[in-house]
């Protein structure tokens, strides 16, 4: 009998170690059951209000969904709330050529006496706030401005989930409200000139930068005022804007003057850097005098049309280990989080995975896409990625209590940064990598221009200040060669930190 038993053990035990291999088993993109349960999970709300709309399918595999409270939240989704909130545990099953794989997860679906986001308030707010300009104050062109801005900001409130971050964007979109230029025939030659110095900003705020192309400098301005502009080294940089012979990078201070109503008017002037360009080739059609929404379309344009080589998932296993290589030790990678050096080769996702830094749980795309590009994923110890889960990037106190820590292999107990409820704060030499990855995909994927940035980070502002604090280095550098060789596009922000400035 106990020889019975003995087998019996050893039966259900091996029945246990065939089922977890199942478990971390790849289909042929490279992912395994665990990943895709990790994405279907992503892609459910944990708590919700309203009914969800279930992931059917990924790469063509099905997925069965089983509540074990249908009374509160259906198979298909459909929410059915309580008085107060309720804890459904709900069953995955993925069907796999003929074997099922199950997990669940856990959904808060809230009760009807619990505080829920409304966005309708905010968009009737701004919407109201919208109505109480007079159109007939501004001229086409300068109402058109209004109404982009109306429709940016109706846009970002949608997609918020909490009332403060609406509030955030009401109050800073009144402001840009209230900067759209007013013609008025009455107003003083002071305050056209005020408007005119709005109209050249885009020169106005190379003060201080490195240019490399030509200038477009504005001759025409508002109140049918020309502008002359001068520069003190026309050698270098003319008077039209156009570089010269250059042999070193040499400061140039540019003045304007505005001619308006037959009077001349003196400007401010601005100190500049002209340099050869430093830029690769790939960007000669880019007008390094632009800035904002033209320059960010501009850049899309060209790293779209230039993204010839359309990777998947599964390609990242072995793409990651050029792109990421240790410089010091080919046969390693660098993770990203941590900066520790880990054998490349692909074991399944045992010693590092692929982190999309935007999370796919809050974003547009799957493992397709955004969700493929090899600027975008990089590689990170599994129980980092975890730990992270799609938590957004911000600043966080460094406190003992949030530090982040995890022990690798070979190098002990190493830190990978700092994390609350609210935020992910990355390690100091990270964050510029981290805003970089940002931009890149703010300006390359048009799905982004509906997702607000607090999907991803605390703001745009934060972003700005990693770009600047943490600089591009030579990992960084390598890196992007290496992904434009593989993918055929290139970050622009790691070519030239600037453009983060200069669109955002």
């Amino acid at each position: 009998m106990k020889n019975i038993k003995k087998i019996y053990k050893i039966f259900i035990l091996v029945i246990a170690l065939i089922s977890n291999l199942l478990l971390i088993s790849c289909n042929e993109n490279g992912i395994t059951m665990e990943e895709y349960f990790d994405i279907i999970k992503f892609k459910i709300a944990d708590e919700t209000s309203s009914d969800l709309n279930f992931p059917s399918d990924i790469d063509g595999i099905e997925i069965i969904y089983d509540s074990m409270n249908q009374d509160v939240l259906s198979n298909d989704g459909k929410v059915f709330p309580q008085e107060d909130d309720v804890e459904v545990k709900l069953l995955i099953t993925i069907i796999l050529n003929g074997t099922e794989y199950i997990d669940y997860k856990y959904v808060t679906v809230k009760g009807k006496t619990s505080d829920v986001f409304d966005n309708t308030i905010y968009i009737n707010t701004i919407t109201n706030i919208f109505n109480e300009y007079d159109i007939l104050n501004y001229s086409n062109e300068n109402y058109e401005k209004l109404e982009n801005l109306f429709q940016t900001a109706k846009n970002l409130i949608l997609n918020c989930t909490n009332k403060e971050d609406a509030e955030k964007i009401i109050n800073d979109y009144i402001i840009k409200f209230d900067e759209i230029e007013i013609i008025d025939k009455n107003i003083t030659d002071e305050e056209k000139l005020d408007h005119i110095a709005d109209e050249l900003s885009n020169i106005i705020n190379l003060s201080g930068k490195t240019i490399y192309t030509n200038l477009d400098l504005v001759k025409n301005s508002l109140y049918d005022s020309s502008i002359i502009w001068i520069s003190d080294n026309e050698s270098v940089l003319s008077n039209e804007g156009v570089i010269g012979d250059i042999q070193e990078k040499t400061k140039v201070k540019l003045s304007y003057t505005v001619v308006l109503n037959g009077k001349e008017y003196e400007g401010t002037f601005i100190e500049i850097f002209v340099d050869k360009s430093t830029l690769p080739s790939y960007y000669n059609s880019i007008n390094l005098s632009e800035s904002g929404s033209t320059l960010k379309q501009s850049l899309r344009t060209l790293i779209t049309s230039t993204h010839k080589n359309i990777l998947s998932y599964g390609d990242l296993r072995t793409k990651t280990a050029k792109t990421d290589v240790d410089p010091n030790n080919s046969n390693n990678l660098i993770l990203f989080y941590s900066r520790v050096s880990v054998p490349s080769k692909w074991d399944s996702g045992n010693t590092w995975n692929r982190e999309h830094v935007w999370p796919q749980s809050t974003s547009w795309f799957t493992t397709s896409g955004a969700g493929a590009d090899i600027h975008h994923l990089r590689p990170t110890n599994p129980s980092t990625n975890s730990s992270r889960g799609n938590t957004p990037y911000g600043v966080v106190s460094h406190t003992e209590n949030n530090r982040k820590k995890i022990s690798i292999s070979g190098h002990g107990i190493v830190d990978y940064g700092y994390a609350n409820k609210t935020y992910f704060e990355p390690l100091d030499e990270v964050k510029g990598d981290v805003a970089r990855i940002v931009f890149y995909l703010l300006v390359r994927y048009k799905e982004s221009d509906s997702y607000s940035i607090t999907k991803v980070a605390q703001s745009i502002d934060i972003l700005l200040e990693w770009n600047d604090l943490d600089p591009v280095d030579s990992l960084e550098r390598t890196r992007n060669e290496e992904a434009f060789k593989i993918q055929g596009n290139r970050n622009p922000f790691i070519d030239y930190s600037d453009f983060a400035d200069m669109i955002f």
